[in-house]
């Protein structure tokens, strides 16, 4: 709600897309079994609100704000953390392209500065927890292997969850072929609101709307996983030959420490459920 009312200053709007953020599948699915992940989602979009804040008007308070609720973030979900570690990073680059000239730059370079110092500082007696109880469940860093199966199926962005009240049966044994498990699969957004995201991707300023289709696509292939599943299959026969085929993720799980430990790919798709819900905005008129 008050990440779309600073976008549009539309109050209607801003109900409507709290609404589609906070009761999508993805959340309600995870609510049966992870509870922890519904709750802990709402440092997204606070999170992004403030980053926006932060970089566009350069407010002390909000230079202080983005880490301390990243470093929050990080104590209630890391997976979220990295999530929101990435979009700082895709934000920063097409700030940065469409704002050009060196006192842009080093106004962003000033504040990024400070924000990393204090996002230490925030996150020190966190590390000390982690250091001083070790716990033998805590995964930090995964193999590609170990991603492999966590990768969301391709059809499963367009089918409704096995849970769904009305269509769950029918769709029960599309699901029962996908890797990992159905709560983890559950990345449908919803017909209703793909359509009205389309319709605002179609008619709205491009300037006001390339941000978030641009961090969707990146989302949307990190939550693909190293590897395409399409309806369970991850080997596709050419002629005689049989092949896997990956994807950008592979590269980014083999050699970046800091994404190694969101083995879950598909739960990147929560940042889909957020654009989807930002674009509305732009779409009922």
């Amino acid at each position: 709600f008050l990440l779309v009312r600073y976008l549009t200053h539309d109050n209607c709007a801003a109900v409507i897309s709290g609404v589609i953020f906070a009761f999508a599948p993805y959340h309600l699915a995870r609510s049966l079994v992870t509870f922890n992940f519904a709750t802990s989602g709402m440092w997204i979009p606070l999170y992004i609100l403030v980053l926006l804040k932060s970089i566009q008007s350069g407010q002390g308070r909000y230079v202080i704000l983005a880490p301390l609720i990243l470093a929050l973030t990080f104590a209630s979900n890391p997976y979220y953390a990295i999530f929101l570690g990435l979009f700082t990073i895709f934000y920063l680059i097409y700030y940065l392209v469409v704002h050009r000239g060196p006192e842009v730059r080093r106004s962003v370079l000033r504040r990024l500065i400070g924000m990393g110092g204090l996002m230490v500082l925030f996150l020190v007696p966190f590390a000390w927890l982690l250091l001083a109880h070790p716990r033998d469940d805590a995964i930090l860093f995964s193999h590609v292997e170990d991603t492999f199966q966590w990768g969301a199926d391709l059809l499963a962005f367009f089918i409704p969850s096995w849970h769904h009240s009305l269509v769950g049966d029918l769709v029960g044994p599309l699901y029962a072929r996908f890797t990992g498990n159905d709560t983890e699969q559950t990345v449908y957004v919803g017909y209703t609101v793909l359509a009205l995201a389309a319709v605002a991707a179609w008619k709205a300023p491009r300037a006001e709307t390339r941000l978030w289709l641009l961090i969707a696509l990146a989302f949307f292939v990190l939550a693909l996983g190293p590897f395409l599943h399409i309806a369970g299959q991850h080997r596709f026969t050419v002629g005689n030959v049989e092949l896997f085929l990956p994807l950008p993720d592979y590269l980014m799980y083999q050699y970046l420490p800091f994404l190694r430990g969101a083995r879950v790919s598909s739960r990147f798709a929560v940042v889909l459920m957020l654009r989807d819900a930002v674009l509305y905005l732009w779409g009922p008129e």
